[in-house]
C-alpha cells in the first residue's frame, strides 16, 4: 500500500544517513502500531453476511403480518372445504273442534334440508382458496428476497466503510512519516520552511479525512444494525472479505422468469382470478337442496322427502360474470408484463455486473502496484534532493487516489451482485 519504506541507494552521503534512519525507525513505528491495531481488530468478532442476514431475517417487522396473512389464507381454504350446513325447521300448530264434541288438536312438523353444492363450483372455491394460500406463501418469499438485496446493500456499504476508514488511516500515517521527513530536512538546511508548512496542511488533511470516514463508517453502521433490528453492537465489525460474485455467463436472463417469486405470486394471482370466473358462472346453475320431512297431524304421522331447485329465471349474474372475466384477463396482462419485465432487469443487471468488474479488473491489472512504486520511488528522490515537495505530494495523493477508486470498483461489484440478486428474486444469502 502507500506505506512501503523506500530502500535507499548503497554507498550514500552521511548528509542523508539521519533522515534514513528517522524514516526507517518512523516506518517500523507504523507498522508496529498498523499491526496492533490489525490484532486489535481480530480481537472483535467479525460478523459474515450470512450471520447478519439470519440477524435481519429474525428482526424483520413484517414477518408478524406475513404470518397473519398466511394464516387467514389457511383458514380460508379450510372454509372453502367445508360442505354447507344443513337446515332444521320445526313448526307446531293447534286446532280448536267446530262442534262441542270435537276435541282440540296439535300439529307438529320437522322439516331438515341439506344445501348441495355442484361439484363444479365446489372445486373452484377450493381451487380459489388454494391459490390464495399460494398468493400468501409468495408474498412471503418476496419480502425475504428483497431483504436479501436490502442486507448484502448495506452490509457492503460498511465494509466499504470499513477499508476506506483504513485507508485513510496508513494516509494519516504517511503524511506524519513524510512530515518527520520534512522537518528533518528543514532543520539541515535541505529544504525550505514553506515545506515544513506544506506538510503540516498535507497532515491536517489527512487527519481530518479520517474523521469523515469514522463518521461514514457509523452512518453505514446505523443502517446495517436497523436491519438487524439494532441487535448489533455501536462498533460492530463485518468480515473483511467481499462474498463471492457469480458468473454473468451462468446466469440466463431468458429463464431467470421462471423462479422469481414475484412471477410465482402474479401467477396465483391470476389462478385465484380464473377460479373466481368459474364460480361467477356456476350461479348460473339452478341452486340445488334436498330434504326430508316428519310430521303428525292429530292421530296420524307422516313422513316425506322434497327436492328443491332456485331457478336463475331473472339475474343470471351477468355482471359477476363479466367482473371476473375482466380481472382474469386483467392478471393475465400483468403476468406477461411481469415475465417481460423481469427478463428486462436481469438482463440489465448481468451487464451491470459484468461492468463493475471489468473496471476493477483495470485496478488489479497493475494500475495499483505502478501507482504505488511510483510514490516509493518519488519519495527516494525527494530523499536524496532529485525533485521537489510538492512533486512528492502529487504522487502521494495520485497512489492514495488510486487506492480509494479500487476500493470503489470493489464496492461496485457487490452492489452490482446485489441488483443481480434483486432482479433474480433470491430469498438467500449464498455461503
Amino acid at each position: 500500500m502507500l506505506n512501503r519504506s523506500p530502500r535507499t541507494r548503497p554507498g550514500a552521503g552521511p548528509r542523508r544517513r539521519s533522515a534514513r534512519c528517522v524514516a526507517l525507525a518512523l516506518g517500523l513505528a507504523a507498522s508496529v502500531g498498523l499491526t496492533a491495531a490489525a490484532d486489535a481488530s481480530a480481537a472483535t468478532p467479525r460478523l459474515t453476511l450470512r450471520e447478519v442476514f439470519g440477524l435481519a431475517v429474525a428482526a424483520n417487522p413484517n414477518q408478524a403480518v406475513l404470518a397473519a396473512r398466511r394464516a387467514e389464507a389457511e383458514a380460508e381454504r379450510r372454509r372453502a372445504a367445508a360442505y354447507s350446513n344443513p337446515e332444521l325447521e320445526f313448526a307446531a300448530g293447534w286446532a280448536d273442534g267446530r262442534d262441542a264434541d270435537a276435541d282440540s288438536r296439535t300439529t307438529l312438523a320437522v322439516a331438515f334440508t341439506q344445501p348441495i353444492e355442484w361439484p363444479a363450483a365446489r372445486r373452484a372455491r377450493a381451487a380459489v382458496a388454494a391459490a390464495g394460500v399460494d398468493a400468501a406463501a409468495w408474498d412471503a418469499a418476496m419480502d425475504r428476497a428483497a431483504l436479501a438485496a436490502e442486507v448484502r446493500r448495506a452490509f457492503g456499504t460498511v465494509l466499504f466503510r470499513q477499508r476506506m476508514l483504513a485507508l485513510a488511516r496508513e494516509d494519516a500515517a504517511n503524511a506524519a512519516e513524510i512530515e518527520s521527513i520534512v522537518d528533518l530536512r528543514v532543520a539541515g538546511g535541505e529544504a525550505a520552511e514553506l515545506d515544513r508548512i506544506k506538510v503540516r496542511l498535507e497532515r491536517l488533511r489527512a487527519d481530518r479525512a479520517v474523521g469523515v470516514e469514522a463518521g461514514r463508517l457509523a452512518a453505514a453502521r446505523t443502517v446495517l444494525a436497523a436491519l438487524c433490528g439494532d441487535t448489533l453492537s455501536a462498533d460492530f465489525v463485518v468480515a473483511d472479505a467481499w462474498p463471492d460474485e457469480p458468473e454473468p455467463a451462468d446466469t440466463d436472463p431468458a429463464a431467470a422468469w421462471t423462479d422469481h417469486p414475484a412471477l410465482r405470486l402474479q401467477e396465483a394471482l391470476r389462478a385465484r382470478h380464473a377460479q373466481e370466473l368459474r364460480v361467477a358462472e356456476a350461479v348460473r346453475r339452478p341452486g340445488l337442496a334436498v330434504g326430508l320431512a316428519v310430521a303428525r297431524e292429530y292421530d296420524a304421522n307422516s313422513l316425506g322427502g322434497f327436492l328443491r331447485l332456485e331457478l336463475p329465471a331473472w339475474d343470471r349474474n351477468a355482471g359477476g360474470i363479466a367482473a371476473a372475466a375482466a380481472r382474469r384477463d386483467e392478471a393475465d396482462a400483468q403476468l406477461a408484463r411481469l415475465r417481460r419485465d423481469i427478463r428486462r432487469d436481469v438482463a440489465l443487471a448481468v451487464q451491470g455486473l459484468e461492468q463493475a468488474r471489468e473496471q476493477r479488473a483495470a485496478f488489479e491489472g497493475g494500475l495499483r502496484q505502478a501507482a504505488t512504486e511510483a510514490y516509493r520511488i518519488e519519495t527516494l528522490r525527494y530523499r536524496e534532493g532529485e525533485v521537489d515537495f510538492l512533486h512528492l505530494l502529487d504522487t502521494r495523493r495520485t497512489a492514495r487516489q488510486v487506492e480509494a477508486e479500487y476500493l470503489l470498483s470493489q464496492y461496485d461489484v457487490q452492489m452490482a451482485r446485489a441488483e443481480l440478486d434483486r432482479a433474480l428474486g433470491k430469498g438467500d444469502i449464498e455461503p
